[in-house]
């Protein structure tokens, strides 16, 4: 936080005491701040909410295993493990509305439990964005949840995304053609959610907040649309393809 900042926060009055010379040795003051090297966790308390600087931190303190309450799946090893990676290495993202990045695997994964999927596909639901999002590789997973649970991860990441929005978007809908069953149900949880979150936030906001999102919102829809024929094709049982379509008729009847 800048100096100048700290000092308008200051209800004790030390910094105006310091500048009339009535106290001496004042840090980042008359005595230098040195600010750590190497820090576990930065949060900008001059830019950031309260709300979003406590989540970054708790985030981080979840990861580290601190605080194995706010665990989702304590009787899980596997999925002990998989949320553990997924809370580190997703540390510090913010999802558009500004709710921690891990909340979006989390309800992923909690799609995938309440129709009850086995414990390798909810772990997947916890990880499906780490090896495109973050710095986590294939290695590393494989090492932490084994090749099974990180096959059906790289199934359905997006392998390079420095290519065209509109691009990504075809060679997914490549990728889901070819995919299994595991990574179909991964897919359509992932969709289910990121289609209730721009309806939550076009309903708690107005609907400029889907001008917020790469692609516009008639280019995302066409997508998601692409997305369940796909998966009713390739899998017709998929027991969440109800919610998925459910949520697709909420979206054409808000933005009709």
């Amino acid at each position: 936080c800048p100096l100048a900042v700290c000092e308008k926060r200051d209800v004790k009055g030390m910094y105006r005491l310091e500048r009339e010379g009535k106290i001496h040795d004042f840090t980042g003051v008359s005595d230098p701040y040195e600010e750590p090297l190497n820090s576990e966790i930065v949060v900008d308390t001059d830019k950031m909410s309260i709300d979003i600087c406590a989540k970054i931190i708790l985030e981080c303190l979840e990861s580290k295993g601190f605080m194995e309450s706010n665990n989702p799946y304590p009787e899980s090893d596997l999925l002990t493990k998989s949320y553990r990676i997924a809370s580190r290495h997703h540390r510090g993202q913010v999802r558009k509305g500004g709710s921690p990045y891990i909340s979006h695997p989390i309800a992923v994964a909690k799609i995938l439990k309440s129709a009850g999927y086995a414990d390798p596909v909810i772990a997947a639901g916890l990880l499906h964005d780490v090896l495109e999002d973050t710095g986590c590789d294939r290695e590393e997973l494989e090492k932490a949840v084994g090749v099974d649970v990180a096959g059906i991860v790289l199934q359905i990441t997006e392998k390079d995304k420095t290519v065209p929005w509109a691009e990504r978007k075809r060679n997914y809908l490549d990728a889901l053609s070819g995919a299994s069953l595991e990574a179909l149900a991964v897919s359509c949880a992932d969709k289910i959610h990121n289609i209730s979150s721009l309806l939550e936030g076009a309903l708690g906001a107005d609907k400029s907040f889907i001008t917020s999102f790469s692609g516009t919102f008639e280019e995302k829809f066409k997508n998601y649309r692409q997305v369940y024929e796909l998966l009713k094709l390739r899998d017709p049982s998929l027991t969440i393809l109800s919610l998925y379509r459910k949520k697709l008729e909420q979206t054409e009847a808000l933005f009709a």
